[in-house]
């Protein structure tokens, strides 16, 4: 019992105060804190420090959600929140991303937009992000072509796994970026630091999503109530 008292202390302190780490220090805090029946939450020294960075993480997600513009589609049901973009030119490719969020769950989104003379049929997105190369595969494309223009469009929404969320990360952070959309053809771009600021605004927005907090909480009140009706049993 002392073992995993002391257990469930250590993950508290190793939380430590950078919010954009807490992802993963504050899920393996509350694994343990959860793993202790009530007793046993009680004798934990640092809990009310496991709730002041519940409430520094929750307000930290809150406020990187303000940063993004809101918009809300009411037949869906859906609140889309995207990064305030510069005006993108007709003849840009561009790299972009976003987020889908409904009631029972976010979604991560990745633009790859081409415009040329020619259509490439693309069907894969090649970051080149510090000399490392990471492949994204492209389904569903959609393509137009405005005759007033001249111009072909292809677009690709891709909805990111944790491979794409990862390659995301090193989009925002790298120094030198660039994207290549292949088919049949290819065309090159670079990845600007307003895009990559961006970027990183979708993911200070997005972190801790897929373990959400809320969830944790539930469960400690839920193990609080199941020692209150055992002991009331009793």
């Amino acid at each position: 019992e002392e073992l995993i008292i002391a257990n469930a202390i250590q993950k508290i302190n190793e939380i430590g105060d950078d919010v954009n780490n807490f992802e993963q220090t504050l899920l393996a805090a509350f694994v343990a804190f959860c793993d202790l029946n009530k007793e046993q939450m009680n004798k934990v020294s640092n809990a009310d420090m496991l709730q002041e960075k519940v409430t520094k993480y929750l307000s930290f997600k809150d406020n990187a959600k303000n940063t993004l513009e809101k918009e809300y589609d009411k037949f869906r049901d859906i609140t889309f929140y995207r990064a305030s973009e510069t005006f993108r030119l007709f003849k840009n490719s561009y790299f972009t991303a976003y987020i889908a969020s409904t009631n029972e769950k976010d979604f991560l989104h990745l633009i790859f937009h081409y415009a040329g003379d020619d259509y490439l049929f693309m069907n894969e997105a090649i970051v080149l992000v510090d000399g490392e190369t990471y492949t994204i595969p492209l389904k569903n494309v959609k393509r137009e072509y405005l005759s007033y223009l001249g111009f072909c469009y292809e677009h690709a929404d891709v909805t990111a796994s944790d491979v794409e969320y990862d390659i995301l990360k090193k989009i925002a952070t790298g120094k030198n970026v660039e994207i290549r959309l292949r088919g049949e053809y290819y065309k090159d771009f670079h990845v600007d630091p307003i895009t990559q600021n961006q970027c990183q605004k979708i993911i200070d927005a997005f972190a801790g999503l897929k373990y959400d907090i809320k969830m944790f909480k539930a469960i400690v009140f839920l193990k609080e109530f199941e020692e209150e009706m055992k002991n009331s049993k009793q």
